[in-house]
């Protein structure tokens, strides 16, 4: 089942989804596990995609330092970063869609309760 979730959710939650796969301590099952590497493998385009059109937005407004690297300095160019802000602001509000994952393959599982709760969105029934 999927569900539309605020494009800095899915961001976020990617994140989390990292670390709880990554995390050896953790004893979470292998069906749990593989159900929520799925969701996280789901994600990363979106992830990839959000990154790729910041960057772009980065070199569009930023300034070339001597190192060819590109950065926007808010201090310096205050208007150019809150235009920058603006427009990045309103892409992480989007919404994507996103799998879920049942209740009983995350509840009693082992995972972190904060973990579960920044997953809650993802929860289905």
């Amino acid at each position: 089942m999927k569900k539309k979730i605020e494009l800095y959710k899915a961001i976020n939650v990617n994140e989390i989804l990292k670390r709880i796969i990554d995390n050896k301590d953790l004893n979470i099952n292998c069906i749990s596990k593989f159900k929520l590497l799925g969701i996280m493998k789901a994600l990363e385009p979106v992830v990839a995609n959000f990154e790729f059109v910041k960057n772009e937005k980065i070199k569009e407004y930023g300034k070339e330092d001597d190192n060819g690297q590109v950065s926007i300095n808010p201090e310096e160019e205050p208007e150019t970063f809150k235009k920058y802000q603006t427009e990045i602001e309103e892409l992480l509000s989007t919404f994507v869609k996103v799998d879920t994952i049942k209740a009983e393959d995350v509840i009693d599982k082992d995972i972190p309760a904060d973990a579960l709760v920044a997953i809650y969105d993802l929860i289905g029934e």
